[in-house]
């Protein structure tokens, strides 16, 4: 497993450059203006960065356990608010590898904070710390705000696909690789995780098996309550479907 998925670092940075996208890397060059040789201020940090996972997986532990989980948000915002030197340096380290940190239980991000909540509230916070992966449909960071991802819409230079497209086709791949049994996507809008395979709901059927997928609210902006209640439905419906395993 641990090949398959570097494979997609090693696919992205292959295509990731201002030859294959242009304008992205335009818009890039004066949106990062503002935060002059250091690269952060402290509202801020320097777009152009990624993530493609933020836990580790858990087949891959010393002890390996099973993905039973994996939890999909739209965009990276900032890993560490307030704390933008260290929130940099966070994300230029997560563009290289599989991370051997758990950017969710580490609690440091209000996202981090609400889904850790959420489960412990329905004793469930083993489960999220041993058999889950976090990730997001859109790999590129994009601070607090979703608004620049449409700027990552342009086509790749000589035909192609584009950023956002990449990213969608290449999370799903990743989420089959993973094979959980509860896929959780959080959040619904125009360029929401909800758009990931074709918008379907329930089970799903792939190459390695199937999985349960269940649409949750993003808990942000006073969205907990509803996204605590949809996520203990998914889980519900992961024991009621696969047992306690």
């Amino acid at each position: 497993m641990e090949e398959e998925i570097l494979k997609y670092y090693s696919k992205f940075k292959e295509i990731y450059n201002e030859e294959n996208y242009p304008e992205w890397f335009k818009f890039l060059k004066h949106h990062n203006m503002q935060f002059g040789k250091k690269g952060y201020n402290d509202k801020g940090h320097e777009l152009g960065h990624y993530a493609i996972l933020q836990t580790p997986i858990p087949e891959l532990q010393k002890i390996p356990k099973k993905t039973k989980i994996v939890i999909v948000g739209k965009n990276n915002s900032w890993f560490i608010p307030n704390k933008m030197r260290e929130s940099l340096e966070i994300v230029k380290q997560l563009e290289i590898d599989i991370p051997n940190r758990n950017f969710y239980t580490e609690r440091k991000s209000d996202f981090a904070k609400d889904i850790c909540s959420i489960f412990e509230d329905l004793e469930s916070y083993e489960l999220l710390e041993k058999n889950t992966v976090g990730m997001n449909r859109i790999w590129l960071q994009t601070g607090p705000s979703s608004m620049n991802i449409k700027e990552m819409k342009e086509k790749k230079q000589g035909g192609g696909s584009s950023l956002v497209d990449k990213f969608h086709k290449w999370t799903e791949e990743i989420i089959g690789l993973l094979d959980p049994d509860l896929v959780l996507i959080l959040g619904t809008d125009p360029n929401g995780a909800d758009r990931l395979f074709n918008r379907a709901q329930g089970i799903y059927e792939h190459e390695k098996g199937q999985f349960f997928i269940k649409h949750c609210r993003h808990p942000g902006f006073g969205g907990k309550p509803i996204t605590k209640k949809q996520i203990e439905e998914g889980l519900d419906k992961l024991r009621r479907i696969y047992g306690k395993r």
